[in-house]
């Protein structure tokens, strides 16, 4: 029994004095925790130093962008002010502009509204013959179609007042294909326009009588050529000179003088083609009579061509299909024909001194042959 207590003693002490170790190392090590070293707290001490640092640098970049976002968004501010601004003024004139746009097209319809009653009034054909005839002599010579096809179309249908409008602008830009003409008085105007036709004639008489005195059939024929050729370069060299095709210039500088003109080609052009005729049934011989035929056949082609392009429209009081291409094609074509009739003129001109020189040769031969019977009869 005694031992019983004792050994429960035992135990029990045994207990104690663990309990008490164990309590006093939880002391110790709380003791350990809550007070710490030198070193840990040096080391502490820079690391929330470093902390502070970067906390404080990651502060002054911060501070820096948003200076600068907020000088950027400053700057955006001020240009998109500045851009309204703008905007702002162009929409105030664009709406000055569409306020006078609206005025003037009020006006318009206004007049388009009357243009509207005079669709249907049947004295609307001799109105606007009058204008076109006022705007034909003052104006323009081609204004009389634009507005005669206006007419009839708009007797066709029935058009909206912004469409009158447009077909009258459309004929009028089909119409008047026309070259800017310089207003002269109508002497200054007739100089001018058959100054064309003179000058060219004038000059191949010339050339043509200082080659000879006296003036044959032959020498009629290249004078003939030579006039077309000339007036072919003459007009050429006026187009390249003013740019603007010679023969169009003169019918709408003064259409009456070009009509006049014409006649007066086509009758110089009827009277070569005869002295080309005459001149085909005096030929001496075949290649000559073959080299003629050719000649006069260019020319008749040559006469076809003006005939479609030129007199039918002057005729019509049309522009004529001429251009500056056109006159430089013919003006070389003109005066390759003038080379091959001078080269066949001049074969004529050497079998005449050949003729010539034998008839001398016989007529002295003769005049020998008497004074010899002369003699010898003494």
């Amino acid at each position: 029994m005694h031992l019983r207590y004792k050994a429960i003693f035992t135990l029990l002490f045994f207990v104690v004095i663990c309990t008490s170790i164990t309590l006093h190392a939880q002391e110790l090590e709380q003791q350990e925790r809550v007070e710490p070293t030198k070193e840990d707290l040096e080391r502490e001490l820079k690391e929330k130093q470093q902390q502070l640092a970067s906390l404080k640098n990651e502060k002054d970049k911060a501070e820096k962008e948003s200076e600068k976002t907020k000088k950027e968004l400053t700057e955006q501010a001020k240009a998109l002010k500045s851009d309204n601004d703008k905007i702002l003024a162009q929409l105030e004139e664009k709406n000055k502009e569409a306020a006078q746009l609206q005025a003037e097209l009020a006006k318009v319809q206004e007049q388009l509204f009357e243009v509207q009653k005079l669709v249907e009034n049947p004295q609307l054909s001799q109105w606007l013959l009058s204008k076109a005839e006022y705007l034909k002599t003052y104006v323009d010579p081609y204004l009389l179609e634009a507005i005669e096809s206006t007419r009839n179309q708009l007797s066709s249908a029935n058009y909206l007042t912004t469409e009158v409008v447009d077909l009258l602008k459309d004929n009028l830009e089909t119409k008047l294909q026309k070259t800017p003409v310089r207003k002269y008085s109508p002497m200054m105007a007739g100089m001018i326009s058959y100054g064309v036709l003179l000058i060219p004639l004038g000059l191949s008489f010339y050339g043509i009588f200082r080659l000879s005195a006296r003036i044959s059939l032959k020498q009629y024929i290249l004078i003939g050529s030579l006039f077309i050729a000339t007036i072919h370069i003459f007009c050429t060299l006026i187009s390249l000179f003013t740019k603007h095709d010679a023969l169009l210039y003169l019918q709408q500088m003064s259409e009456n003088n070009f009509i006049f003109l014409q006649l007066i080609m086509g009758v110089l052009y009827v009277s070569y083609c005869g002295l080309l005729i005459v001149g085909l049934s005096s030929a001496e011989n075949r290649r000559s009579l073959i080299s003629l035929l050719v000649i006069f056949l260019c020319y008749f082609m040559l006469g076809l061509y003006y005939r479609e392009n030129i007199w039918r429209p002057t005729m019509r009081r049309e522009p004529v299909a001429s251009t500056i291409v056109s006159q430089l094609a013919l003006s070389l074509f003109t005066t390759l024909l003038l080379i091959a009739l001078a080269s066949v003129l001049g074969s004529y001109k050497q079998a005449d001194i050949h003729a010539t020189s034998f008839r001398d040769l016989e007529n002295g031969f003769l005049n020998r042959e008497s004074s010899r019977k002369g003699s010898k009869s003494q």
